[in-house]
């Protein structure tokens, strides 16, 4: 299992359904400082949902939620959350990656990426620089992530007919 970075990953299930669900920790000084959220995507917001937490019996990271969304959701959606989640943990370079392809954002910062390399492997320039990355570095993430195109897209049933020419 991988650290969890902060930021955006995407589940992507066969039926085409996905979950994107966002990490953040909050810098010093700030309100929950150094712990790490857990948000899902609602219209155009992220909504909190709970804590990352490491100090399971197991040793694995875990979800813990918060009182009032566990109150308010049925215990199948909490399921299926932290089955996602659980998805994402076991790697996340790849949930980052389903989520810039979906969304043509940098998986850590959530920034619109135009270059198709960057798309490619999943972050801007600016996060990979913070990362500390170096060419060769970004070059083996974009192997990598052309390698992993296929896991990573929706695949469709939908057939087209041929095209029809306009009278």
């Amino acid at each position: 299992m991988s650290e969890l970075l902060d930021g955006i990953y995407s589940v992507v299930y066969r039926s085409g359904e996905h979950r994107t669900i966002q990490l953040r920790t909050p810098e010093a000084g700030k309100p929950l400082a150094g712990k790490r959220i857990l948000s899902y995507r609602q219209r155009d917001d992220w909504k909190g949902f709970g804590f990352l937490v490491n100090d399971t019996p197991n040793g694995k990271p875990a979800v813990a939620f918060w009182r009032k969304f566990r109150a308010e959701n049925a215990p199948k959606r909490l399921e299926r959350i932290e089955f996602a989640v659980r998805t994402i943990l076991e790697n996340p370079a790849k949930a980052g990656l389903a989520y810039a392809l979906r969304e043509n954002r940098c998986c850590r910062c959530g920034m619109q990426l135009t270059v198709p390399a960057s798309v490619a492997f999943g972050m801007g320039p600016e996060c990979a620089r913070k990362r500390g990355w170096t060419k060769e570095d970004k070059l083996k993430a974009f192997e990598w992530a052309k390698s992993q195109v296929p896991d990573v897209t929706v695949q469709t049933d939908l057939s087209y007919g041929p095209l029809e020419e306009s009278a």
